[in-house]
This record gives C-alpha cells, structure tokens and sequence, in this order.
C-alpha cells in the first residue's frame, strides 16, 4: 500500500485528488473536504492475500457499491483504467 500511495502522490493525479485515511483505507474524492460515500473511491490493500480492492460509492444511501479486485501488481494499472474509463474522472491524452 505504501509504493501504492507513493505513486498516487507523484502521479499527474495528484492535484485533482483529494485524499483522506481510516485505519486501512485510502478514500479518495474529487472535492476537498468530500462526504464519506459521496462520489468516493476507496482503496484497501489485502496483505494476505495481496491483492487491492477498489470500491466506488457514488452516493451515501447506495446499498451496492461497484467494486473491482486485482493482484497487486495489477493495482496501478488498474487504479488508472478506474480514474479514466470507469470514473471519467481524468481523460487521456
């Protein structure tokens, strides 16, 4: 999770993120100060079997969150597809 998080910080990504921590999970939304399940993508990183799970909330009262799990070395590969396909919060090019 640690070089996860060090890659977020140095990514182009970084200025249009906005970042906060719970115990073992990084929550990120696209506004300072975002509610909790508003617009939030959640990343967890499973030790045991290491692997990330993302998980994106578009609003507080959504009982089915999206949620997509990948092997670790997969996980920032994986994080960019989210931000630019399945969010839309980033375009390429």
């Amino acid at each position: 999770m640690r070089d996860f998080v060090q890659f977020v910080a140095a990514s182009p990504y970084a200025k249009g993120l906005f970042p906060a921590t719970s115990h073992d999970v990084l929550m990120l939304g696209r506004a300072a100060n975002f509610q909790r399940g508003d617009n939030e993508l959640q990343v967890r990183f499973d030790g045991t079997d290491r692997s990330f799970l993302f998980t994106y909330t578009q609003r507080p009262d959504e009982s089915q969150p999206w949620s997509r799990r990948c092997d670790a070395p997969e996980g920032v590969a994986t994080f960019e597809r989210l931000l630019h396909k399945r969010l839309r919060w980033f375009h390429e090019g």
